[in-house]
């Protein structure tokens, strides 16, 4: 039984994420790119004392750069928005390499998205190469409302 869980526990992996529960209390390891971005980290946790709360009125990108092992990866993370949102308002989430970029998760599902939090998941193919995991989002209006993120978790099965 030792050597199975020896073998078990070495093929585990830690999280990519540096800072994705955001309890630095800021964007420590993480870049916002937008255009008259209101983008903050507050104490509207899932877990934790922070989560990052994102709105923009134009097109905004919460950006983190990975190293990803040339493996299967799982993303996990949790989601709630404000009521109401306007019509404008969205937030997905992208794996952006030189040769690929794609969707996480369902762009219908995060649309979904309620004023509790929820877990959203979603897998990618790491090419053993540093990648930009990226949340595209929007908000649309200058009501304070925002989308909340926390708990930004992604692993690799190592071979």
């Amino acid at each position: 039984m030792g050597r199975a869980r020896d073998i078990l526990c070495a093929n585990a992996a830690a999280n990519l994420i540096t800072n994705g529960g955001f309890e630095t209390g800021d964007f420590t390891n993480w870049t916002i790119e937008s255009n008259q971005g209101l983008s903050a980290v507050k104490a509207d946790p899932h877990t934790g004392n922070f989560a990052a709360t994102l709105t923009a009125l134009t097109d905004g990108y919460l950006v983190q750069v990975v190293n990803t092992p040339a493996t299967n990866c799982s993303l996990s993370f949790y989601l709630k928005g404000y009521q109401p949102r306007p019509s404008s308002a969205y937030l997905r989430v992208a794996f952006d390499q030189a040769d690929y970029r794609g969707d996480i998760v369902d762009s219908a599902q995060l649309s979904s998205v309620g004023i509790a939090y929820q877990m959203f998941t979603g897998s990618f193919v790491g090419y053993g190469r540093p990648a930009r995991l990226v949340f595209p989002f929007k908000w649309g209006d200058s009501s304070g409302n925002y989308f909340a993120l926390d708990d930004v978790v992604a692993t690799c099965v190592l071979p």
